[in-house]
C-alpha cells in the first residue's frame, strides 16, 4: 500500500510542476499546447470545452504559468478556470458547440499568436443504434461508426452510471476501427442502464511553427458522443 501512496504522490508531483513565465528569456521558445473538445451528451445536451497549457522551449519542457505580461484569450475572453493539476492549466467551458475556437497568446506587448480550432476540424464518429447492451463479465467490442483511426489519433470509451465512473478502455492503433474492453472496465458498476462515453481525439498540429519561426505549436480537437445502454 505504500508503494502505492508513493506512486501517486510522485505523479501528482509531476503534473504540478511548473515555473512562472517570468523567468523566461526575452527571445526563449514558448510551446504552445490548444485543444478544443466537443461533447455531445445525455438528454441532447452538448457543450464546448477549450484548454491550453504552455511549456518552456518544446513540448518535453516544464509547464509555465503566464503571468505579467504574458496572457491566453479564446475567443476574446479571459480563462474560466485555472489548475496546475491536470495536463492542461486554462480552460474555459461553453454551453452548446462553438463553431470556431480562437486562441490568441499574448507574449509581449508586440507579440502575439492567434491559432485557431474548428468544430469542422473534427472526424465524425457515432456510438452504432444496434450497439445497446454489454456483457458485465465477458470480453466485449466496440465497432464505431466513422473511419479508422490514422496517426495521430485516438479512440476512448469509459461508462458512467449515476455518480460512479467505471474504468476506460484505449486505443491509438493506426488503422483501428474497433475499441475491445473486458469485465475490469466495468468493475465498478452493476448490471442495469449506463451511459457509455466515446472519445475521438485527433492530433491536427504536432509542431506548427508560429509567425515568428520560433514558437511551437499542437491542435488538438476531440469529439465525445454518448449512448445510454444495458449492462447484462
Amino acid at each position: 500500500m505504500k508503494k502505492v501512496y508513493l506512486i501517486i504522490a510522485v505523479i501528482l508531483f509531476a503534473s504540478c510542476e511548473h515555473e512562472s513565465s517570468t523567468i523566461l528569456e526575452p527571445n526563449e521558445l514558448v510551446y504552445q499546447d490548444l485543444l478544443v473538445r466537443y461533447e455531445y451528451l445525455p438528454n441532447d445536451k452538448t457543450r464546448t470545452i477549450a484548454q491550453a497549457t504552455f511549456r518552456r522551449k518544446d513540448k518535453s519542457g516544464v509547464r509555465l504559468k503566464l503571468e505579467n505580461e504574458k496572457s491566453i484569450l479564446f475567443n476574446k475572453e479571459g480563462y474560466k478556470s485555472f489548475s496546475t493539476i491536470f495536463d492542461y492549466f486554462y480552460t474555459w467551458e461553453y454551453d452548446g458547440i462553438i463553431q470556431k475556437g480562437e486562441f490568441n497568446f499574448i507574449k509581449d506587448k508586440d507579440r502575439r499568436f492567434v491559432n485557431a480550432i474548428s468544430h469542422s476540424e473534427i472526424v465524425a464518429t457515432k456510438i452504432p443504434s444496434s450497439f445497446t447492451k454489454v456483457k458485465i463479465d465477458k470480453n466485449n467490442e466496440l465497432l464505431w461508426e466513422g473511419s479508422p483511426l490514422k496517426q495521430g489519433e485516438n479512440i476512448q470509451l469509459y461508462f458512467k452510471q449515476g455518480e460512479e465512473t467505471g474504468g476506460s478502455s484505449f486505443v491509438s492503433t493506426e488503422g483501428a476501427k474497433k475499441i475491445e474492453f473486458g469485465e475490469i472496465i466495468l468493475d465498478k458498476l452493476k448490471k442495469g442502464k449506463a451511459v457509455l462515453y466515446l472519445k475521438r481525439s485527433t492530433v491536427l498540429d504536432s509542431n506548427k511553427i508560429e509567425s515568428d519561426g520560433k514558437n511551437n505549436v499542437k491542435r488538438t480537437v476531440e469529439i465525445v458522443v454518448t449512448k445510454e445502454i444495458e449492462i447484462e
